[in-house]
Parts: structure tokens; sequence; C-alpha cells
């Protein structure tokens, strides 16, 4: 498990661009089946990788379609996951205590690649993340950093 909330931040500008194909959350437990060509680097015939986080809550999406005053929280998982979402990048809220994961609030923002016309905020707090594959099991964050950096230079 990862501790740092930068690790959390920094996964996620290497996941820019792709997309959350199925989730799970029951728990305080939010899995996300994320597709993305670094599965492909790190196994063979792998286009999709499972990122964990426990402790998940506050899970609320703000629909960028609405105006701001308008703007309802959304915190049913199977209604703004069903748009398809497409990470574009993530916040880190508290960084003045960013030294340690516990009860950090972050926004991953996003769009959809189904409907053209969404876009929003997922808000969350989490505790801990992990990274894995569901056939081999849990994946080194730093094995994933080497493989999206070898990606990235190819590319």
């Amino acid at each position: 498990m990862n501790l740092s909330p930068y690790a959390l931040e920094d996964l996620f500008i290497r996941l820019q661009g792709t997309q959350i194909v199925d989730y799970s959350y029951s728990q305080q437990i939010l899995r996300l089946q994320i597709k993305t060509p670094v599965a492909s680097q790190l196994l063979v015939n792998a286009d999709t990788l499972h990122l964990v986080m426990r402790d998940c809550t506050k899970l609320v999406y703000y629909s960028y379609t609405q105006t701001l005053e308008e703007r309802i929280p959304q915190r049913d998982p199977n209604y703004f996951f069903s748009f398809g979402l497409q990470i574009q990048g993530l916040q880190l809220r508290n960084r003045d205590t960013a030294d340690k994961m516990a009860n950090q609030d972050f926004i991953i923002f996003c769009n959809s690649y189904l409907h053209t016309i969404e876009a929003g905020e997922l808000h969350f707090r989490t505790s801990a993340f992990e990274l894995y594959d569901q056939e081999f099991g849990q994946i080194n964050y730093d094995d994933f950093k080497k493989a999206a950096d070898k990606l990235q230079a190819s590319s």
C-alpha cells in the first residue's frame, strides 16, 4: 500500500486520458478498473489495471454541464460511473497536510468517453491505494512508473 498522497497524484498524472471501464464501491473500498496502455507494458495481453482505494469516503460527483449554482452533488456511483468517465487529472486538496495519506481529499477531473457533453469532478477522501492486475495480483507502484515512463518515451 502506498501511503503518500503525492504518489496517488503522480499515478493519476500518468493515467491522464485513460478510461474507467468498471468500478465497484462497497464498505468504503472503491475499485476502479482502468483501461490503459501501461497495462500491456507490465503484463502480456492486458489492457486494464485495477486501482483499489481503501477508507474511501465522501464520494460525490459534480457535473460541469450544470451552472455552478445548480450543481447538485451526485452520490450514486451507478449514476455517475455510467457516463464512462475518462481521467483528465487529479488534485490533492490538502497540500498543507499532504505528508500523510490518512484522510486526504482528492478531486479527479474527468470527461466522458461515451457522451461528449459530459465532464465533471469526482470528489473523494481516501487513506490508502494499491494497484492490481486481476490475474496476477498486486502491482508494485515503482514498476508501474517505469512502465509508464517507458511507454511515454517510446511515443
